[in-house]
């Protein structure tokens, strides 16, 4: 009985160069597999409307002037320089339908920067608040491809893509809010 159990593990020692070297040849392969191809699609910010909530501009008798032209300066991190939306004459609610198209990104967040402003004629353009704190008046939005959240300025959790966000300023003068959606695309 001692004979072939002996005989038994001279041949399990036998065969472990052979079971240990399918096991290496087996990581090595897993080792050169493909890298995983890289993300494809698009993520689209769609400005949808602004409404101003104080006065803009001084009131003129008879008259509509006093109310805000509305435009938009927005901004994404993957693109350089601000796009420009049309102007919308003497309206207290705008509604822009405003899109900003980009591919997604190697970095874990997108940054979007959205800027309100009222034209005025002669002088400067007035910056309407949408920024819910206080002394700022640009809005910073931040989104994260992965999971697919909406995060504000301070890095609160707004909610996912696909859903409509409307943010107020705190100022009193120049007040506005805007209504905005972040939506992902498959291409």
């Amino acid at each position: 009985m001692k004979r072939q159990t002996k005989a038994l593990g001279l041949m399990g020692l036998a065969a472990l160069p052979m079971i240990a070297g399918s096991i290496i040849s087996a990581t090595a392969q897993s080792a050169h597999a493909k890298p995983p191809a890289p993300r494809r699609g698009k993520v689209v910010m769609t400005v949808l409307k602004a409404k101003a909530l104080s006065k803009f501009d001084p009131k003129i008798p008879f008259t509509k002037r006093h109310r805000p032209d509305f435009y938009l300066m927005t901004k994404v991190s993957t693109k350089k320089g601000y796009q420009r939306s049309g102007k919308h004459k003497n309206k207290k609610v705008a509604h822009f339908n405003h899109k900003i198209v980009s591919r997604l990104p190697k970095t874990r967040l997108m940054v979007y920067t959205i800027r309100l402003l009222d034209s005025d004629r002669l002088v400067r353009d007035d910056v309407a608040d949408i920024n819910p704190e206080r002394g700022k008046r640009t809005l910073t939005v931040y989104y994260e491809p992965k999971t697919g959240y909406v995060f504000g300025s301070k890095g609160r959790r707004l909610g996912k893509h696909g859903q409509k966000f409307t943010i107020k300023g705190d100022s009193r003068q120049h007040r506005a809010s805007i209504t905005f959606r972040i939506d992902r695309k498959r291409s």
